[in-house]
């Protein structure tokens, strides 16, 4: 009976150690499926502006997306036949320091970049 009331602050100490470590691999794991969401996020707003201008109307970015350029050319009037080039832009900001290793900086650069014809 002696013995464990020596060990009482052992599993205590030990849990004290490896909570960091713990809290960082499940904070970057968030932090890396945030970053893949994103670029998910920008192939879908670039490949949506790409089509809606090769069908001849005019692209507006959806409410509730905040920080994202989108680039195209041609500029009306378009011509079918005529290749449309979409570009989105966003940076995004790092929340634990296992991206700013990997990628030498706190702020992620994301591009994506969509070719389609015009229809009509």
């Amino acid at each position: 009976m002696s013995n464990l009331k020596k060990e009482n602050g052992q599993s205590l100490v030990e849990f004290a150690l490896i909570l960091p470590i713990l809290l960082l691999l499940v904070f970057s794991i968030i932090d890396f499926g945030m970053l893949f969401y994103t670029k998910n996020q920008l192939e879908t707003i670039s490949y949506n502006a790409a089509r809606t201008i090769s069908l001849g109307d005019t692209y507006t970015l959806p409410s509730g997306v905040i920080g994202v350029s989108v680039n195209y050319t041609p500029s009306s009037p378009y011509t079918a036949g005529q290749q449309v080039t979409v570009t989105a832009n966003e940076d995004y900001t790092a929340l634990t320091p296992i991206l700013q290793i990997l990628f030498n900086s706190n702020v992620v650069h994301l591009k994506n970049t969509t070719y389609i014809v015009i229809e009509v």
